[in-house]
């Protein structure tokens, strides 16, 4: 693939810091964290075909979604929690779009429960990246579709 690890780690800070001010801070990319988590994804089709996903614990996103809202942590309804943690992976998945062969296309966003759920057949983890906020983890996954 054609973007990098310090690319990617980039879009990530970049993001973080338009929409809470503050950098992320790298942390170990194995695990994903203890408490219920929610993961936002995007497809990317045409020239490169592959997801990108968004996996961290539901007060994270909940904290995301007080700052995108402008109410106070804890008062973000629970859609407004999913929808925030949708509009990070389609920033991400945009962002990661202008780096691959075009044309491109990205999809809806979508948020689950489970990192696999509607993962394209044979897709292969190729980069994941992990950061800490507030001793919570985010992990910033590119899943890269193979061809049957």
């Amino acid at each position: 693939m054609t973007f990098t690890q310090d690319e990617l780690r980039s879009i990530m800070d970049e993001i973080w810091q338009s929409l809470l001010g503050r950098g992320l801070v790298e942390s170990d990319a194995e695990g994903g964290g203890t408490g219920h988590r929610l993961v936002g994804r995007v497809d990317i089709t045409g020239g490169w075909e592959g997801v990108v996903t968004i996996d961290c614990d539901a007060d994270l996103a909940a904290a995301v979604a007080a700052a995108m809202f402008g109410v106070e942590d804890g008062d973000a309804a629970p859609e407004e929690v999913r929808d925030a943690l949708g509009e990070l992976a389609n920033m991400a998945g945009g962002n990661i779009k202008a780096l691959i062969p075009m044309p491109s296309q990205l999809g809806l966003p979508t948020v689950t429960d489970d990192e696999a759920a509607g993962l394209p057949t044979g897709a292969e983890p190729i980069r994941r990246l992990a950061f800490e906020v507030d001793g919570k983890r985010i992990l910033l996954n590119v899943f890269e579709a193979k061809s049957a």
